[in-house]
């Protein structure tokens, strides 16, 4: 089991909001990184910034630009890559590794967290959001486990 604090973060106007983000160990070809991620259950699929895919090795067509939508009207392109990451609990040590995992890299400059959406994580572990306290994850058995 996984358990998480929710983030408190500033936002521009200086008030602050508890977001729920986990701590993750992104792992590419090149290197791996450990930092924290949005977990996101309202995005359909996981998406990463440029500058972190490529400073860890994920490989991903760069020609690639597939149309997004996000909250804003306009669309910025992405391209289709698969991750492997490892879910790490700052509160007991526990860990749990995802490979290939769908996800897009941001081609533009729009955004600079790691979000992590429903295809291929929420599939994998029954998650409990309490924002008062914590996140709470527990693997669920799947038919390639």
């Amino acid at each position: 089991m996984l358990t998480y604090e929710f983030v408190s973060e500033k936002l521009h106007s200086g008030t602050f909001v508890k977001r729920p983000k986990v701590l993750i160990r992104l792992v590419g070809k090149k290197t791996s990184i450990e930092f924290w991620a949005l977990l996101d259950s309202g995005s359909d699929i996981s998406m990463i910034p440029k500058d972190i895919a490529d400073s860890v090795g994920i490989d991903y067509d760069k020609n690639e630009g597939e149309k997004v939508y996000g909250f804003e009207k306009d669309a910025f392109s992405c391209a289709n890559c698969k991750m492997d990451l490892i879910f790490k609990s700052p509160k007991n040590s526990a860990e749990e590794r995802l490979n290939n995992v769908p996800a897009l890299i941001m081609l533009t400059d729009i955004e600079n967290d790691v979000i992590l959406g429903c295809e291929g994580i929420f599939d994998q572990f029954k998650i409990i959001f309490d924002r008062r306290n914590k996140i709470i994850m527990r693997r669920v058995k799947t038919k390639n486990r």
